[in-house]
This record gives structure tokens, C-alpha cells and sequence, in this order.
């Protein structure tokens, strides 16, 4: 195996063998142009990682049943529960967990501050596809600009609970 050896020597100068020493100006070109290539590449992962991290955002929120053609998205149109289907009044809001509990044998869920019980009859039975807690609440404006809380259409636990 031969190992070669690269000496940086002024213009002009001879190296041990007395071969003229490369100049100096070949040495900074070279490394000029593996500084491009390194920040290029570097430049290049950026982008990679960038797309990576949009094709997750587009498939999570396609598996999220934002879009009509997901298996999710059919399953969130059918989900009902005795007071009829929950998509058809109202949007369904992701609930924390801090956010409901049960007490007493009954749910309850916290909106706008407050904490309100749950009617059995807008308790979805099926098992929650989706994961976290789920309410359909209905409000009503009062013109102002001030929503008020009409009922809870249907509300689904966490997936786990």
C-alpha cells in the first residue's frame, strides 16, 4: 500500500526528493472546493431532512381522517352515538387528557374553563380508532361574539380508558 504524503510548502521551495513543493494557491483552490462540497452536502441533508418531515406532516394528517378518501375519515362520519351521528351538527375537538375524567360513574370534560358533565346519551360506545378524547359540543352565538354551550352531541374517551 503506498501512502502519499502532501506537503504544503511556499512557491518556490523543494521538498526532500527535490521535487518542487505544489504552491500554495493549488493548496487553497483545493481546499476551497472540498469546503463547497461539505457545505453542499450539508445544504443538501437540510433539504432532505425538510421533505422528510413534510411527507410525515401529509401522511399523519391524511391517517388523521382530515381527508375524504382516508379509512379514518369514514370511520369519524359514522361515529354516532345515541343522540344521532356526531359529525352532522358539530366539529369534534381533540380533548387532553388533563381535560376529561370521569366522576361518579360519569364523564366529564372541560371547555372554556369549565367542567361539564357528560349525558350518557352523547357517550360513543365504539372504540376509539383515533386516540385521544373527542367532544362534539354545540354552541350558540349570541350575536356578540360570546359562544354559549347548547349540549354536547357526543363525546368519545380516549383510546385506552
Amino acid at each position: 500500500m503506498t501512502v502519499h504524503r502532501f506537503t504544503v510548502m511556499q512557491r518556490g521551495e523543494r521538498d526532500a526528493d527535490g521535487y518542487r513543493a505544489v504552491c500554495r494557491e493549488l493548496y487553497d483552490l483545493d481546499q476551497s472546493h472540498l469546503r463547497w462540497r461539505r457545505d453542499m452536502m450539508r445544504r443538501g441533508a437540510v433539504v432532505l431532512v425538510a421533505l422528510a418531515m413534510v411527507l410525515v406532516a401529509v401522511l399523519a394528517s391524511r391517517a388523521a381522517g382530515n381527508y375524504p378518501d382516508s379509512a379514518l375519515h369514514r370511520w369519524f362520519d359514522r361515529l354516532a352515538s345515541h343522540k344521532g351521528l356526531c359529525c352532522s351538527f358539530a366539529d369534534g375537538e381533540s380533548v387532553a387528557d388533563v381535560d376529561w375524567d370521569t366522576r361518579d360513574g360519569k364523564y366529564r370534560v372541560r371547555l372554556n374553563g369549565q367542567w361539564i358533565v357528560v349525558p350518557d346519551d352523547a357517550v360513543v360506545t365504539d372504540p376509539n380508532r383515533f386516540g385521544p378524547a373527542v367532544v362534539w359540543p354545540v354552541f350558540s352565538d349570541d350575536g356578540a361574539g360570546h359562544r354559549t354551550l347548547d349540549f354536547i352531541r357526543c363525546f368519545m374517551p380516549g383510546a385506552g380508558s
